[in-house]
């Protein structure tokens, strides 16, 4: 009988923890650092820059590479720079002032 009850109670917990873990992966979670960050997002429809910005405070400038210029967004005195669109399984180079989790735009 403690065996079995033992068992059940694992099982339990285990069935918690996979939930958890479930749950943190269908949001796209993304954690940054304070510094340079390099990350792709993926499972997103494209946004602006200046919408990511707005949601994380945090975040100091975001920068990305083109084939034919580089460019990039500074969160200062209401943006800086060209409100460029964040497409989806593109890399872009984030800097931030804390360590966070990104919040991303609801689609």
């Amino acid at each position: 009988m403690k065996n079995k009850l033992l068992f059940i109670a694992i099982f339990v917990v285990f069935l918690i923890i996979c939930s958890f873990i479930i749950l943190s992966m269908e949001e796209n979670n993304l954690y940054l650092v304070e510094g340079k960050n390099n990350i792709v997002i993926n499972d997103s429809e494209p946004f602006y820059v200046k919408t990511l910005v707005e949601l994380n405070q945090d975040i100091e400038v975001v920068s990305c590479k083109n084939e034919d210029y580089d460019f990039g967004y500074v969160n200062v005195f209401g943006g800086v720079g060209e409100n460029f669109i964040i497409y989806p399984n593109k890399k872009y180079e984030i800097i931030a002032n804390k360590d966070f989790n990104l919040v991303l735009p609801k689609s």
